[in-house]
């Protein structure tokens, strides 16, 4: 079977969606729920960064269900003799599919993707888009007829988190090999494909606050033990300088701005036993700590101060 990049693009799309039609038919409906609701213990168990876009793609490629297939494979087990031969072979390949991390890189003119996890290398076919050797591709690459393509559900990372990444990562996967020595990183890969979208999430929202403050991915953080977690709320609520940005269980989060209101002083955590400010410089953090121990008196005491990294975030 031979084809064009053009033509399987097309194709690989088309069957994709749809998967996703037949996974939204009515008769689905409680299994997506069920998903749903895995999908949300799943990320809060292992305190994994929500973001609600990647839940899509880990329903069809990764959710198991009742009968242990995943969407694509239940697709495949009742519409496949629907399909062409050429449309098998493709949604064969596009459902064996695992997420992975790539760095990029270019061979003869061609794209070059290299799994930092495994250390595999792809040489792709046609590719127009054009190639950022800064980003990281969190995606999927599957070979066909001896040709690799990468799929277009995919995202981009900014490759300074690379380092950040793999520690984290492989620190993971020992903690899991203890517990089984013949656990491989590729299984583990296979197994656990919302660790890489947590982690694509909270570099996301690192960028964009890098971005807005225009620093480093650097965090002064100071913590606080709660003596009396309801009047420091109210105390909290009442002062022109903080707002209240969001609140999810009994965790509030909260903006201190400087006395001007001109710009962020820091970020507020409050749990019901501890509080915690977030800066982006050692000079927001004291004035930030100033403001809050004047405010609260004593409401609150002391216990730390640390300077987070790249790692210490993910």
């Amino acid at each position: 079977m031979n084809m064009i990049y053009d033509e399987f693009k097309k194709l690989e799309n088309q069957l994709t969606d749809k998967v996703l039609y037949f996974a939204l038919n009515p008769n689905y409906k409680e299994e997506v729920e069920k998903a749903k609701n895995f999908f949300t213990e799943l990320l809060n168990k292992n305190n994994y960064s929500y973001d609600e876009k990647n839940f899509v793609s880990w329903l069809l490629w990764n959710y198991k269900l009742e009968n242990g297939r995943t969407f694509f494979q239940e697709y495949i087990h009742t519409e496949g003799s629907k399909l062409s031969d050429k449309e098998y072979v493709i949604i064969e390949a596009v459902s064996n599919a695992y997420l992975s991390i790539y760095e990029s890189d270019i061979l003869n003119g061609k794209r070059k993707l290299i799994d930092i996890f495994l250390k595999e290398e792809f040489l792709l076919e046609e590719n127009k888009e054009t190639i950022d050797m800064n980003k990281l591709i969190i995606g999927r690459v599957i070979s066909l007829n001896g040709k690799n393509y990468l799929l277009d559900d995919y995202l981009k990372l900014d490759k300074r988190f690379q380092g950040g990444i793999e520690k984290i990562f492989h620190e993971k996967y020992e903690m899991d090999r203890n517990r089984d020595k013949f656990y491989i990183v590729k299984k583990f890969l296979r197994d656990n494909p919302i660790l890489l979208y947590s982690f694509a999430n909270i570099v996301e929202d690192l960028t964009k606050k890098q971005i807005e403050d225009n620093n480093d991915y650097t965090v002064f953080q100071s913590t606080y033990v709660v003596i009396n977690y309801k009047r420091l709320y109210d105390i909290l609520l009442s002062s022109e300088q903080i707002d209240l940005d969001e609140k999810e269980d009994s965790i509030l989060y909260f903006t201190m701005y400087d006395e001007g209101r001109s710009r962020i002083l820091s970020e507020i955590v409050l749990y019901k036993e501890k509080l915690e400010i977030e800066c982006i410089s050692e000079i927001d953090k004291v004035k930030a700590k100033k403001t809050l121990e004047k405010l609260s008196r004593n409401l609150i005491k002391h216990v730390k101060d640390e300077i987070l990294t790249i790692e210490d975030i993910l």
